[in-house]
Parts: C-alpha cells; structure tokens; sequence
C-alpha cells in the first residue's frame, strides 16, 4: 500500500513538471510579443527649442562712432569734426534685439528734446547706421537717407558710453580721496567699470582718467 502511494506521488510530480514546461514558452512568446509592440509603436521626436539669440557688436570705435555694450544695452556717440567749429554730434541709445534684425537706436544730444529715431544693422566688422531726419541739422546727407556704413577700426572693452550733465571732479580711486582734475558738463566718457554708485571713466579722445559719481551722467530716455 505504501509503495502504491509512492508511485502516486511521483506521477503527480511529472504531471506537474510537463504543466510548467508548457506555460513558460507561452510567457516567453507573451515578453517577446510585447518588446516587438513597443518597438514598432511610433516613437515621438523630441523637438529642439533654439535658444534666442542676440546680436553681438563689439564693442570700440567704427570711425566716427563709439559703441558700447552692457547686457542688451547699447550706448554711444557719434562726433564728425565738419570745420569751421561745426560738426555732427549727438548721442546714440538703443536695445538690443534677435539675431537678423536691426536695432532699433534714438539719437539726440543730451539736454536737447530732440530725438530722431533710426536703426544700426550689424555687418562683418561693420555697422550701418541710418536715421530718419538729420539730428542737428549739421550732418552728412548719407545718414538720414542711406545711411552711413562704419567699419570697426578699435576694439575696446568699456562698457558703455555716457555724457557729463554737469562739470565734474575726478578721483583717483573710487574712495573718492583726493581730486585730480574736473571734467566739464557735456563731456563724453567711456564707463570702464562700476563700485558702489561710483564709477571709473576714461574721457573719450582724452588722457583723463579716475572716478566719477554715477548721478553726473545724463539718465538714459
């Protein structure tokens, strides 16, 4: 009796065994068939946003303009000596914009309600700048029409252009020490950098150089 329980154990252990050969190439043909689903399921592109980017001028002179760059803000001043004690001079303010397009600039003289509006489109070491009406009535015909194509003759790295509103004195450090010369109202300046509302400015064309205070620039519009 007990040997027959035996073989009764031992044929259901067979059974068992053949049950469990049958199901596994079922649940490897079930992963197979799926892995082939996944891979044949349309896959979405992923889409590449561009970052915006800006127009990059360098900063320095284009003949008779300066150009200076902090962050989007453009500064600079354009002077034409015309003889004569004459001359085209005003001062030049924009903000810059997306790549391929032109920028668009005020140009005025400080202390005057004067503004004309314009643009100045970047070229290869080149600008263009081009205005709608001639700012003080001294300027050459080619700006207000044409406009007149600047090439970069001096690198720089100021940071940005700004004009006296009143006479100045000069430091020799930005502690504000000692005085060693003034600068007059209306005289133009390259900012070369900024320390506590202070800052250090060479004058343009001019051997001048020191601390100024930020406030005794006139405010751009």
């Amino acid at each position: 009796m007990k040997m027959l329980k035996n073989w009764a154990l031992l044929v259901l252990l067979l059974v068992s065994l053949a049950a469990c050969k049958e199901s596994a190439p079922k649940a490897e043909q079930q992963d197979e068939s799926k892995v082939e689903e996944s891979a044949a399921a349309p896959q979405e592109e992923a889409k590449e946003v561009a970052p915006e980017v800006k127009l990059s001028f360098p900063t320095g002179e284009y003949g008779s303009l300066i150009l200076g760059f902090q962050g989007n803000q453009l500064t600079g001043y354009y002077d034409m000596p015309l003889g004569s004690g004459n001359g085209c001079s005003f001062f030049l303010e924009g903000q810059l914009a997306e790549a391929g397009k032109e920028v668009a600039v005020k140009a005025y003289f400080p202390g005057s309600d004067e503004v004309v509006e314009g643009s100045l489109k970047q070229e290869e070491q080149a600008v263009t700048l081009k205005l709608a009406a001639n700012p003080g009535g001294q300027c050459d015909p080619s700006l207000y029409g044409e406009g007149e194509k600047l090439f970069l003759s001096q690198p720089a790295g100021y940071l940005r252009v700004g004009v006296l509103s009143q006479d100045a004195k000069l430091y020799g450090d930005a502690k504000k020490s000692e005085a060693k010369g003034q600068l007059e109202k209306f005289s133009v300046v390259l900012v070369l950098a900024e320390e506590n509302g202070l800052l250090q400015i060479a004058e343009m064309n001019q051997a001048a150089k020191g601390w100024i205070s930020a406030d005794e620039l006139f405010p751009l519009r």
